[in-house]
């Protein structure tokens, strides 16, 4: 999975992506609570 989420300090998870695992089916951008993803040319942003 390109998409990991990860505790901070604060107890507060994000999310930390890796650009090598990432296939552009754009899965990240459809469960992101906070939209804060997006996906152009088949990669996440």
């Amino acid at each position: 999975m390109a998409i990991t989420f990860r505790p901070t300090l604060s107890g507060i998870y994000q999310p930390q992506l890796d650009p090598q695992a990432c296939n552009g089916c754009g899965a990240c951008v459809a469960i992101c609570p906070v939209s804060a993803i997006k996906a152009e040319n088949h990669h996440a942003h």
